[in-house]
């Protein structure tokens, strides 16, 4: 029988006593994802980005498919996201959901809100950007098709272990290797430089 966990990324969900040895906290940040990565391979996490993903996520976690899998919640205050994919890319991992030519970011989650903000902090390139709603699943075959230049880019808030074992070379990845702090979303993404402005003007120093 599948099993799975219910993760909350910022704050104290209504927790049910039988769930409380499945929580992560990591300080502000608080769910360390990078954990639930890191276990055996058949457990399949699913960190989604809009309400199409939202639904494909919880089809894909009632499926009969005999492995644990992984569902990770948000409650920040994200926009919303409108963009329609088929449930078969769903499955395949990842898909392209804005397209470009200089360069590639990958995402999940809410951190696929962060990838569109630095887009549009990059208007003078082509800025394509990935969601990748179930990490391990990608292939180094589909991993490969969604890349269309030598410059990819990972998002994370946490860290950033794991994806380069599913997408391979990655110019370089946007995380938080420390333990996390607690205050305001946006003084967060300051001070740990994981803003759209701090990424673009990172971004730019590979562009040359």
């Amino acid at each position: 029988m599948d099993i799975f966990f219910i993760v909350s990324t910022d704050g104290n969900p209504s927790w049910p006593s039988a769930l409380d040895g499945m929580k992560f906290w990591a300080s502000s940040m608080i769910v360390k994802k990078g954990g639930i990565v890191l276990l055996p391979a058949d457990l399949w996490l699913n960190k989604f980005s809009n309400s199409i993903e939202t639904i494909y996520a919880y089809k894909y976690l009632f499926s009969n498919t005999k492995n644990p899998k992984a569902l990770s919640l948000t409650r920040q205050n994200l926009k919303f996201l409108d963009y329609d994919i088929d449930y078969s890319d769903f499955l395949n991992g990842g898909f392209v959901i804005s397209k470009g030519e200089d360069l590639t970011i990958f995402a999940s989650g809410s951190e696929v809100n962060l990838a569109l903000e630095i887009k549009e902090t990059l208007k003078e390139f082509s800025v394509q950007v990935v969601s990748v709603p179930i990490l391990n699943k990608l292939t180094p075959e589909i991993s490969k098709s969604l890349k269309n230049n030598k410059l990819t880019f990972t998002l994370e808030l946490g860290k950033a272990t794991g994806w380069s074992d599913y997408i391979g070379d990655v110019t370089e990845s946007f995380s938080v290797q420390t333990f996390g702090k607690s205050a305001p979303e946006k003084d967060l993404a300051k001070f740990f430089k994981v803003n759209s402005e701090s990424i673009g003007k990172k971004i730019k120093s590979h562009l040359g």
